[in-house]
């Protein structure tokens, strides 16, 4: 009957030892960090998976048409407000077939008023800025 000498047979369970507990480590830190992760983040996480949810389910154009339409319903009562501040003026939006029609019509879509208010804005900011530029020199 052969025997193996004892010191193979604890360097092997050593190395054994060695190699779960460095394993079992390495799992602990990953499930600290994951549940670090969920406390600091808290809810953002689900959302985070039930917008991956959609993805998978929806597929991917729908989901950008879905983010698409929410933009543009929450720009719209913003476009007819300013089309509304814009009603006197001579605030020309064409439509595509103008456009396709006659690429020209762009450069006439001038909203007077958005222009006027723009330029006295820019003038003010500029004299407000020497303004304080002369009273820190002096």
């Amino acid at each position: 009957m052969y025997k193996f000498p004892i010191r193979v047979v604890t360097l092997s369970l050593k190395n054994t030892f060695l190699k779960v507990r460095n394993g079992v480590s390495k799992g602990i830190w990953h499930t600290l960090a994951i549940m670090l992760v969920v406390v600091l983040a808290g809810p953002e996480i689900m959302v985070g998976l039930e917008l991956m949810a959609m993805v998978e389910l929806f597929g991917a154009s729908t989901f950008v048409m879905m983010y698409g339409a929410m933009f543009k319903a929450w720009f719209e009562p913003i476009l007819k407000k300013y089309r509304n501040f814009e009603r006197y003026s001579v605030l020309f939006i064409p439509t595509y077939v103008h456009i396709k029609q006659m690429p020209s019509l762009i450069f006439h879509v001038l909203p007077e008023r958005t222009i006027v208010l723009g330029y006295i804005s820019l003038v003010l900011f500029g004299l407000i800025t020497l303004y304080m530029q002369t009273l820190i020199v002096f």
